[in-house]
Order: C-alpha cells, then structure tokens, then sequence
C-alpha cells in the first residue's frame, strides 16, 4: 500500500497545562482562535504566521491565559479581531517585531477620531503588574493613536509611541 497524504483541518492549535513550547516558522490560516496558551510556562512562538479569511469576523490570532514566561517573536497577524489577546493570569508575556492587523491589535476603523494601540484592561482585584513597554512604536493612517491602562502597574524605557500610560 502507498503512504497518503492527509490534510488536516483544526479551529485552533491549543496548548493546555504543559511546558517548554516551541512553535517556530508555522502558517496557519483558520476561523476562531488560531493559537491558545493555556496554563502554560516557558513557552516561545518565533516566525509564525497568522492569517484570517476575510469573512471571519471574530478570530484572534494568539491567546495567552494562565501561562508564564512566553515570548512571541517576529509574527506577523492579520486577523479580524485581536492580534494578540491577553487573558487572566498571564505573567511574563515578551512581545517583540509583531506585524498586526487589520484590526484590534492596531485599529483601523473607519469613522474614528482617536484609535486604541495599546490597551490594557486588568482586573482590581488582579491587577498587570511587571508590564513593560520598551521603545514600542504603533501608529495608524491618519488616525490619532492613544494607550489605555486599566489596573496596571509598570513602565516605559526608551521611545514609546503612543505616549504611555503607564
């Protein structure tokens, strides 16, 4: 019998309660979540790319919940919904050279005066705290951008575009 090949199709590469990941140089082009790091640590995604079609309206490109020590290098996410969310419980995120859009991670919307780069929306009784931006610059076409924070602790080194709310 010859080998086949097989076409896999998933909604989401997920990784639950595990540790030292490495995803490097994988393409993925789905509906929902496209990666979730769940209750994770020690965890490296580098050179992935993300694409969503453009009738999916709620996907998001990487999730991070519970989870320590995970750094996203050199990705590139264009998804119609948040780049990269941020969950619960998420310690020690490092998010550098990160291609985002078209929409929540850089917005991009129409109609609007003043656009939301970096938002970070913490509970009282959980606050971010350790967070720190190092010269980060995010802009939109010819749109205002601005920084939210929300219950959030750290700070800002170097350039930071916009200006920080930390």
């Amino acid at each position: 019998m010859e080998p086949r090949l097989v076409s896999i199709e998933f909604q989401t590469l997920s990784f639950t309660n595990s540790k030292d990941i490495r995803v490097e140089g994988l393409s993925l082009n789905n509906q929902m979540f496209h990666i979730v790091i769940n209750g994770c640590h020690d965890v490296l995604i580098q050179g992935v790319k993300i694409i969503a079609a453009g009738n999916s309206p709620n996907t998001d490109g990487i999730h991070v919940q519970f989870s320590k020590n995970v750094a996203i290098f050199d990705t590139s996410i264009k998804t119609r919904d948040d780049c990269v969310s941020i969950g619960p419980g998420a310690k020690d995120l490092w998010m550098e050279r990160i291609s985002c859009g078209p929409d929540h991670g850089i917005r991009t919307y129409e109609n609007m005066l003043e656009a939301v780069a970096v938002k970070f929306d913490c509970s009282a009784t959980n606050p971010c705290t350790k967070i720190r931006l190092e010269n980060v610059n995010l802009t939109c076409r010819k749109q205002v951008v601005q920084s939210i924070c929300t219950n959030v602790n750290g700070q800002s080194v170097g350039s930071v575009h916009p200006d920080s709310c930390l």
